[in-house]
């Protein structure tokens, strides 16, 4: 009633804008995480990438089934020291 006597609801009416403003970020917000769901969720029930996966799979099995048959090599330290010197891996370990 003293609103409306004295015609200053300003604060009234900045608070309900705000309130307004709020309420429409939070639900597009919202419709946003829903709609990342259905892409994400398509992405992860694609037939392509659980192909991929079971490769990964067959793969891995595979390279554990060879492992056993790799010949372990001797280290050569002049190889070695020559290796080191043509290709600076510790420059790349300790850079990279």
């Amino acid at each position: 009633m003293l609103e409306r006597i004295q015609g200053n609801n300003i604060d009234d009416i900045i608070e309900y804008r705000s309130a307004l403003v709020e309420y429409v970020r939070v639900s597009c917000e919202n419709m946003l995480y829903a709609k990342l769901k259905e892409v994400y969720g398509c992405i992860a029930n694609n037939d392509t990438f659980e192909r991929l996966h079971s490769n990964f799979n067959g793969l891995s099995q595979y390279a554990q089934e060879i492992k056993s048959s790799i010949v372990d090599c001797e280290s050569n330290e002049e190889w070695d020291k020559e290796y080191n010197r043509l290709v600076p891996t510790d420059f790349y370990y300790r850079n990279v």
